[in-house]
């Protein structure tokens, strides 16, 4: 069963999103937003053609796939998929993905 793995960049953009969604929207929003965000990573670990594929602007074998405010960036594997960063859409993904890859 193919599965999604977070690199530790991703896991703290999954703190930052669920600290900003607490503060504005409160602990029950927050839960559901996360949970969806993951219903969408085990799609793509099952889907990864899924994604928009980035290969001349965000390098090589980069999709992206959209969740409300949000953009899941990853890469596929042979078991799933890896993400890279959940950026908030009006982030430039450039500036955060480079360090990242």
């Amino acid at each position: 069963m193919p599965a999604f793995r977070l690199t530790p960049q991703a896991q703290q953009d999954l703190l930052a999103i669920r600290h900003f969604t607490v503060e504005h929207w409160g602990q029950t929003q927050s839960r559901r937003y996360l949970e969806q965000l993951r219903e969408i990573m085990h799609h793509l670990a099952d889907m990864p053609e899924a994604g928009k594929a980035h290969f001349h602007d965000l390098g090589e074998e980069i999709r992206s796939f959209p969740y409300a405010s949000h953009r899941i960036y990853y890469r596929s594997r042979p078991a799933g998929i890896t993400v890279l960063a959940i950026l908030h859409q009006a982030m430039v993904p450039h500036r955060h993905l480079e360090q990242r890859l």
